[in-house]
């Protein structure tokens, strides 16, 4: 499948095609972020993304094995290539490894500072999902029992890992309006994955205008504990206080740089205890965003909040700089990015989800409902 562009201007550009060409419309070190959700593993087919060559030898002429129904997955006898829709391989280690092809090619684009933050949901095995299956694989589901867990947002991480990617945060997006289970033998799911993907050690970093608003109400402070003995928000971790070194353009994050609590607890004394109160507004930006999905106008299932683009937006780029989504959807980063001042890049294998992208960037007129202003 091959890539072309159906919209652009001063800050926004939308193709429509594969993403693993993305080298062939964007310079290499010149993506300061990227921000996407590629396709969960056995979820849905997206409405008009055709089947696509991964993996295997690209000089190959491939031979298929048969395939009696349109959408089926097939295998080259030769090479080993597979022919199929992202996130409908019958095999789970065959999706980790298609995410992985993809993230590699955004690793061309990607500054040396820069960040991804990939956005990857879980699935259980059900007799449902079975079924559905046995309309587009050629073989069995492996791997996995009725009912398992299959821990997919790891698997995917670890593999990143494997492939040089740093992992740097593994974030919870918990749903506090989650799309309800009919499930009675375990808890209902409501968060997803959001990782935090580097290609080196140091990198730009900068949390201040993502951070969120702490409610805590202001109380008296004495020595080591709260005059009020119910509290128990004495420590860093649910105080949020960050360290002053903490906020850097290019972070080094090396374990000597890395308070204990006790060591972070007493610095925030020394350097902010009046004596009478503690007085906090925000924190530093933490790794559960309790954020609602939100709907948008269109067909697309599986939108991004815009809530949550901002806060990977703002933590990871400057004004000016390039974002790049390879999963663009219906084109929620494209929207944050323009509001913000950013360049947008987005790319979808789907020309309808291209073009309720380009609709809805260009036709944004009114402020979105964020919360930060700047």
């Amino acid at each position: 499948m091959s890539i072309s562009q159906i919209y652009g201007d001063q800050f926004s550009q939308v193709y429509h095609g594969d993403c693993r060409e993305v080298a062939h419309v964007v310079n290499p070190n010149s993506v300061q972020c990227v921000i996407t959700s590629p396709p969960y593993w056995i979820v849905r087919a997206f409405e008009g993304v055709l089947p696509a060559v991964w993996g295997g030898d690209t000089t190959c002429e491939h031979t298929w094995t048969d395939a009696p129904r349109q959408l089926e997955e097939r295998t080259c006898t030769q090479c080993g290539a597979w022919f199929g829709l992202l996130g409908l391989e019958s095999d789970f280690h065959m999706f980790v490894a298609h995410i992985v092809e993809s993230m590699q090619t955004v690793w061309n684009v990607l500054k040396n500072d820069g960040i991804v933050w990939l956005n990857i949901g879980d699935t259980f095995i059900t007799s449902a999902k079975t079924r559905y299956l046995k309309f587009v694989a050629s073989k069995p589901l492996t791997g996995f029992k009725q009912k398992d867990l299959c821990l997919i947002p790891h698997r995917v991480a670890i593999a990143l890992q494997d492939a040089g990617w740093y992992v740097r945060s593994d974030i919870v997006w918990s749903k506090p309006n989650p799309i309800p289970e009919c499930r009675f033998d375990r808890p209902s799911r409501s968060h997803d994955y959001i990782f935090m993907l580097t290609k080196n050690s140091k990198y730009y970093y900068d949390d201040t205008d993502a951070r969120d608003e702490i409610n805590y109400v202001t109380q008296p402070f004495r020595g080591d504990k709260y005059t009020n003995a119910q509290s128990f928000h004495n420590t860093i971790e649910d105080l949020g206080i960050p360290a002053d070194k903490s906020k850097s353009e290019h972070v080094d994050d090396q374990d000597s740089e890395e308070f204990s609590e006790e060591e972070s607890v007493e610095n925030f004394r020394l350097e902010s205890y009046t004596g009478k109160e503690i007085n906090l507004y925000k924190r530093s930006l933490q790794s559960v965003w309790n954020i609602p999905i939100q709907k948008t106008s269109g067909s697309h299932l599986a939108t991004f909040p815009e809530k949550l683009v901002e806060k990977c937006l703002l933590a990871s780029t400057k004004e000016g700089d390039t974002v790049l989504d390879p999963f663009c959807g219906s084109g929620t980063t494209g929207i944050v990015a323009r509001y913000y001042g950013r360049r947008f890049v987005g790319i979808d294998a789907s020309l309808k989800y291209a073009n309720l992208a380009i609709k809805r960037i260009v036709n944004q007129t009114v402020p979105l409902s964020l919360s930060i202003q700047k």
